[in-house]
């Protein structure tokens, strides 16, 4: 069960200047995605996948790279509507990634 002190102290941890803080929170939210019981939760917390989709542009690359995890698996878990309401503003920033990838 996830209860609203927990997100509290995520929202606090994706805020910090430690990207170690950054990168587990975001950790914990991909996490939470892989249970249903958890996906529920987050899905009413949209922000919290907001700011997980900010860490995308993250200063280190293990929280870029959890971030993207986070965001497919929410992707996966929450289909259609996770797409339909998010997709024009994750796409383009993804195409950015793969752009300096590639």
């Amino acid at each position: 069960m996830v209860t609203a002190s927990f997100m509290k102290h995520l929202e606090t941890l994706m805020c910090s200047s430690d990207w170690q803080k950054r990168w587990s929170a975001v950790d914990a939210v991909k996490m939470m995605c892989c249970s249903v019981t958890s996906a529920k939760a987050i899905k009413t917390k949209t922000n919290l996948i907001d700011q997980a989709r900010k860490y995308l542009k993250d200063g280190h690359q293990r929280v870029r790279k959890t971030s993207l995890e986070c965001i497919g698996q929410c992707s996966n878990i929450f289909r259609g509507d996770f797409q339909d309401q998010k997709g024009q503003l994750i796409l383009p920033q993804l195409a950015k990634m793969l752009a300096v990838v590639i």
